[in-house]
Parts: structure tokens; C-alpha cells; sequence
């Protein structure tokens, strides 16, 4: 899922700049397909960004570290 936010983040971030460079942005589309104004370019470029963070964070692992014998993990007894 990390991969997906920062592929996503990085395309709507790569979107709403090329929606404020003037040779890209025709009569309000991008690239001659994509309507688009000014507050909608920079709805993407925060939102890309915020996908992009959510993609370079660190997050705990799935499994925390397993428990020293006689603690409350159920994962040597799934294992059986």
C-alpha cells in the first residue's frame, strides 16, 4: 500500500504542476484532456503530497516482536 500512495501521490503531485505551467495548460485543460483550474491544481499537488508522506513513512510491522515464553502471543500455538 505504501507503494500505491507514493505512485498515486507522486501522479497528482506531477498533475496539478503541469496544470500551472502555463504551455501545459490550454483554455483550462491539461494537456488538452483533463479540465482543470487553478484551486483544483492545488488540491492535487496537496493531496499528492499528503500521498507522497503517507508513502515515505515509517510504520510499525504487522507482527510486533514475539513475546518472551509465557506471555499472551498466540502465535506458537497457531503454528502447531
Amino acid at each position: 500500500m505504501k507503494y500505491v500512495a507514493l505512485i498515486l501521490g507522486f501522479a497528482l503531485v506531477a498533475i496539478g504542476i503541469a496544470a500551472l505551467v502555463p504551455a501545459m495548460n490550454v483554455d483550462g485543460e491539461v494537456l488538452g484532456v483533463l479540465p482543470i483550474s487553478i484551486e483544483m491544481a492545488l488540491g492535487l499537488i496537496a493531496v499528492g503530497g499528503l500521498g507522497v508522506i503517507a508513502g515515505f513513512a515509517r510504520t510499525r510491522e504487522l507482527l510486533p516482536p514475539a513475546t518472551p515464553a509465557g506471555g499472551h502471543d498466540m502465535r506458537e500455538w497457531l503454528a502447531q
